[in-house]
């Protein structure tokens, strides 16, 4: 009888163990230590439960240790993510990891929030933030220098801030399309981005655009155009396949070029510089000449009327 009791004991502590590592697991390292980003504090549980008893909080910037993570995800208020078991000064206990980052950006300073937009499968949000949390000069006129923002998804926060871009709008497949904008009023560059799901929302440059008055110009001018004398030049290029519109000086034309192997092609000269419009959207670039359209066709350094 006593044998049957030890055996059953034994048993028991054995399951503990075994249904214990499956809820709970060691962090890869020894240890990682994150930044609190939860405003004002954020509570330390007992257990890893809402329902729990609150043991101590946690200000905000503050750095934790965390020792151990559940498997098993859990949400509080419509986030996602995980209860991870934490040393913070001394004592041990409970927070979820959705309030927790790996660095302490400034994003996370500021308060306000200028925007906020969901993706069309409701997965993903973009939260955007101005670097000037008064003036929000961070707009819809994309002053994007004092723009940032992140991304979150129904598991987590993206901790990555993207900072000088200004988020324009969600594609069908949830990748978010964004501008960075450069303008000195003499001259303008513009980047177009593809933030891609499929790639953790690494950010891809999709088509830029440069405006360039003159030779005296802050941005880098090509080899080929830096002894040329312009009124102005514009830039569009796609995967380092580049279009050149250059105004010379004391002409009313504008010549349509590209650069290949170091040497200049022209395709096209209009006539009228007042009869010409370039236009460029984050996926191409089309431009208008006595009254017809054209699409720029970056691959095989052609146009085509639309």
């Amino acid at each position: 009888m006593k044998n049957h009791y030890w055996i059953i004991i034994l048993i028991s502590i054995f399951f503990n163990i075994v249904c214990k590592e499956n809820v709970e697991q060691k962090v890869d390292k020894e240890s990682e230590h994150f930044y609190n980003i939860a405003k004002p504090n954020l509570n330390i549980r007992s257990e890893p439960n809402e329902i729990s008893q609150k043991i101590g909080s946690i200000e905000f910037g503050k750095i934790v240790t965390v020792i151990s993570k559940e498997k098993i995800p859990a949400k509080i208020n419509n986030i996602n993510g995980h209860w991870v078991k934490i040393q913070y000064k001394g004592s041990t206990g409970w927070v979820f990891d959705s309030f927790l980052s790996k660095e302490l950006h400034s994003f996370y300073l500021v308060d306000k929030i200028i925007k906020t937009e969901k993706a069309p499968s409701n997965s993903y949000s973009y939260i955007l933030k101005s670097t000037d949390d008064f003036e929000e000069k961070c707009n819809e006129e994309f002053d994007s220098k004092f723009c940032f923002f992140i991304i979150s998804d129904d598991k987590n926060y993206n901790s990555q801030v993207f900072e000088k871009i200004y988020p324009l709008y969600w594609d069908k497949n949830d990748n978010l399309i964004g501008i960075r904008k450069y303008d000195d009023n003499d001259n303008t560059h513009i980047d177009y981005f593809r933030f891609n799901k499929s790639n953790k929302f690494k950010p891809e440059e999709l088509l830029s655009y440069s405006y360039i008055k003159n030779n005296d110009s802050s941005l880098q001018l090509p080899e080929e155009y830096i002894d040329y004398s312009f009124k102005y030049l514009e830039k569009v290029c796609k995967d380092s396949n580049c279009f050149y519109f250059i105004k010379p000086t004391n002409s009313t034309e504008v010549i349509l070029e590209y650069i290949k192997a170091g040497i200049k092609h022209t395709i096209l000269k209009i006539e009228n510089d007042s009869d010409f419009k370039l236009e460029t959207s984050p996926e191409n670039a089309t431009f208008y000449s006595s009254n017809k359209k054209f699409e720029i066709d970056f691959i095989n350094y052609k146009i085509k009327e639309l």
